[in-house]
């Protein structure tokens, strides 16, 4: 069985994730997107869990590589090649865990594929309970326009632009689901999830993930991950000029205060706000009342106040 440690020569430091049985490699086969390969640990690797008869697998939430712990292996030269990997099961089980069956629609931007048995969110089931949990009700699904994935177990997640899908995610909703999120082809570098239902007159919130942009309220957008395109920015200063408040997840401080950064340099005057989650819990998990109350307590980004917290003063 493939160990992380085996993995430290050939990929990095590893950062272990949310749930204690995955880690975070930057990943080797991912292509240059914006002038730049992954170095953020896009790269996921359970190496205990079983899919089909298979026991550890990978999966990256940026380039979508994915296979068995052995095939990793193999790829990086970790295993002779000589060791027989049989991924056939595995690559069955990855389409019905992902995508139980897919048809192509044809965007203005790009061709994506859409997951076919998509479903309403049903009383009863895991689904809603993932979202009644976090006090999504069905005014917010419907808003939303969130469905189930019911044979993977995922949340599906559109950005619709003049009644067509240009964007979507899937949320896994089952406990322990693995990768959290699955992403379709369309590059996300030029969306933002919930944008539409910005108020340019009231700050906005930035978030990673659409479950903490649901959870946060209408003027709360995601950008799918930590890193925000420069096209997002532009997208989002064409249309909001501020106040930014930033509410990136708990493992991301260090990349929220460079987005502040960012902001404040593209956008000098501006006022910019910075979210402190004192947890490792996911925004989203929060529920609005308890998230909103950390954004309450957003701090003014500034050289002073960054001074301030980096000697624990604030």
């Amino acid at each position: 069985m493939i160990k992380p440690d085996d993995l430290i020569p050939y990929l990095g430091d590893y950062l272990t994730a949310s749930e204690s049985k995955e880690f975070r490699f930057c990943c080797p086969f991912c292509p240059k997107i914006v002038g730049k390969p992954d170095n953020d640990y896009h790269l996921y690797l359970n190496p205990s869990k079983r899919i089909g008869n298979t026991i550890g697998w990978y999966f990256c939430q940026r380039c979508n590589s994915k296979g068995t712990a052995a095939r990793l292996g193999k790829l990086l030269g970790i295993l002779s090649n000589e060791v027989a990997v049989d991924d056939s099961i595995f690559d069955h089980w990855m389409n019905v865990l992902m995508f139980p069956s897919r048809s192509l629609t044809t965007t203005v931007e790009v061709k994506i594929t859409i997951p076919e048995h998509l479903s309403g969110i049903v009383e009863g089931s895991l689904a809603e309970k993932y979202l009644l949990d976090r006090n999504i009700g069905y005014d917010l699904i419907k808003k939303y326009g969130i469905m189930d994935i019911p044979y993977s177990c995922r949340l599906f997640l559109p950005i619709v632009k003049d009644g067509i899908v240009v964007y979507w995610t899937a949320r896994t909703y089952y406990p322990g689901g693995f990768p959290k999120y699955v992403n379709c082809e369309a590059p996300r570098r030029i969306h933002w999830y919930g944008i539409e239902h910005l108020d340019p007159n009231k700050p906005v919130v930035i978030v990673e993930g659409p479950i903490s942009a649901v959870v946060g309220g209408n003027n709360s957008i995601a950008g799918f991950g930590k890193y925000i395109s420069d096209e997002q920015l532009s997208i989002l200063f064409s249309i909001h000029n501020g106040p930014y408040i930033v509410a990136l997840d708990h493992d991301a401080y260090e990349e929220a205060e460079k987005l502040c950064d960012r902001i404040s340099h593209r956008r000098p005057g501006s006022e910019v706000r910075i979210v402190r989650f004192f947890d490792d819990n996911d925004p989203a998990d929060l529920g609005p009342g308890l998230f909103g109350r950390n954004v309450s307590e957003s701090i003014e980004f500034s050289t002073t106040n960054k001074l301030k917290m980096k000697l624990g003063v604030i």
